[in-house]
């Protein structure tokens, strides 16, 4: 990883990168009453352990960005364009 974050440095397209932690807490509002559960799952046998955030021109750099994770040889890596908040 610190060879892909030091390309993405490079190019400019690097925003930030993080490992999440694994204790979570999972909040739903039903009917006005808070429900909290512990995580790091929301019934799903897949965990997210850590972001990248990078600023590309397209989704197919996005693609190729994560095709360079090593990660990518041992489970999908899920690519997503985030909106920005207005």
């Amino acid at each position: 990883m610190p060879a892909l974050q030091k390309e993405l440095r490079a190019s400019g397209e690097f925003v930030e990168a993080h490992e999440l932690d694994e204790e979570a807490k999972f909040v739903r509002m039903d009917g006005g009453r808070r429900s909290v559960t512990d995580g790091p799952f929301i019934e799903s046998k897949e965990i997210v352990a850590g972001y990248y955030i990078v600023d590309c021109v397209d989704m197919d750099r996005a693609v190729e960005i994560a095709g360079k994770f090593g990660e990518a040889k041992l489970w999908p890596i899920e690519v997503r364009r985030i909106d920005p908040v207005t």
